[in-house]
């Protein structure tokens, strides 16, 4: 039994058998197309948190104070961020009367409250399209 056992582990040496490609020519070729989409969007907003209040003309007479009184209108957080907004109190405004009667007279009064000012959106796509083509000739003698 012993020797049985020894005869099974005794292995015989392998053949190998050249391998030689038969043809002369050829060519492969490999194409390859990508296509990127890619969507921008930019917004942006303008604040104001102050005023801007405005008497001028002629043959004007003002009585009164000349700055309104300021009062907060609001507040807006923006990522975090609290804001408070000031105007002014319309009650407090000064008393515009015409100085001479019947002189040509002119006058404008303006008030730019508190708040977005502008608002302005950009969206735009960018499409990226690629294209490699790849061919290769070989021959052999």
């Amino acid at each position: 039994m012993r020797y049985l056992l020894l005869i099974a582990f005794i292995s015989l040496p392998a053949q190998a058998v050249p391998v030689i490609p038969s043809f002369n020519s050829g060519s492969t070729s490999a194409k390859t197309t990508s296509k990127q989409n890619t969507t921008e969007l930019i917004e942006s907003w303008t604040y104001s948190t102050g005023y801007e209040y405005t008497i001028n003309g002629t043959n004007l007479s003002i009585t009164g104070n000349m700055t309104p009184k300021t009062i907060s209108t609001g507040t807006h957080t923006v990522d975090g961020v609290t804001t408070t907004h000031h105007g002014i109190d319309l009650n407090s405004k000064p008393t515009v009367t015409m100085h001479t009667q019947g002189a040509a007279t002119q006058m404008l009064e303006s008030y730019q409250g508190p708040g977005l000012k502008a608002f302005t959106r950009i969206s735009r796509d960018i499409i990226t399209e690629s294209v490699t083509e790849t061919i290769s000739t070989f021959s052999g003698n």
